[in-house]
């Protein structure tokens, strides 16, 4: 068999592939967070934003789904890895002492797949918008039944922002998030996905660090704490947005 073949087939080769994809899934949630958060800095800026992303192009496509197959490649290598593991564990003893495990470590499985799953509903909701109610062809419509235009004007200080001398017309990206989060079922499959997905986070880093080899003793248990700072931190960050939506701190314009 081909060397580089067996070893990605092997246990050590399954796990390098879950931190590296690993470190680049971690790298864009934070990314992500730093561009949704600024949501409260109002529409000019989370606009602007959304208009840089979308000027790539077909690009952008490219990356997404990249980031797509990343994520599965992720998901599918930790179940794999799960099975594994379950096949090797030793039978036939009246009493087996259990591994020490975390919560995240013994639900992989479900919470990953509820996780992809959200990924899948994330994107037809706000990037493809083909959610019914939440097409966005005329009106941007709030749970309230109040609307919102689709289009607006790209500004910057308050004045339109020009292109070869004409003004630039923008998706309305920021009220489009304010609709969405106005619905409280929505909300609460964001909040649970972005727990589960903190929760992976939280044992993930450390893990990560261990499998790339960079993780010791004397930082471990520093490593950990952080990890687990770390994860929660990026969880408040997320679910700041459809709470702040919820509660009228970020009201649509």
């Amino acid at each position: 068999m081909n060397p580089f073949i067996s070893y990605f087939s092997s246990s050590i080769g399954k796990k390098t592939i879950v931190a590296v994809t690993g470190v680049f899934l971690i790298l864009f949630v934070v990314g992500h967070l730093g561009g949704n958060l600024q949501i409260f800095l109002g529409p000019e800026w989370i606009n602007a934003y959304a208009y840089k992303l979308h000027s790539l192009g077909p690009l952008l496509w490219v990356i997404r789904l990249i980031l797509l197959a990343i994520v599965i490649t992720h998901i599918g290598t930790t179940i794999a890895l799960v099975i594994e593991n379950k096949k090797a564990r030793p039978q036939g003893y009246a009493v087996i002492k259990p591994k020490r495990t975390t919560l995240a470590s013994r639900s992989m499985i479900l919470s990953g797949l509820i996780i992809l799953s959200f990924i899948v509903f994330h994107l037809l909701h706000f990037t493809v918008r083909v959610v019914p109610g939440h097409i966005y062809e005329d009106a941007i419509v709030l749970a309230s039944g109040d609307e919102r235009p689709t289009q607006v004007l790209l500004t910057k200080g308050g004045d339109p922002v020009l292109n070869n001398g004409k003004e630039i017309v923008v998706f309305n990206v920021y009220d489009m998030m304010v609709a969405g989060f106005t619905y409280w079922y929505i909300v609460l499959f964001y909040v649970v996905a972005m727990f589960l997905l903190c929760m992976h986070l939280g044992h993930g880093i450390a893990s990560t660090f261990q499998t790339l080899g960079l993780r010791n003793k004397t930082i471990a248990n520093s490593l950990s704490t952080f990890s687990r700072v770390a994860a929660w931190l990026i969880f408040a960050g997320y679910v700041s947005i459809p709470l702040a939506v919820l509660t009228n701190i970020i009201k649509a314009s």
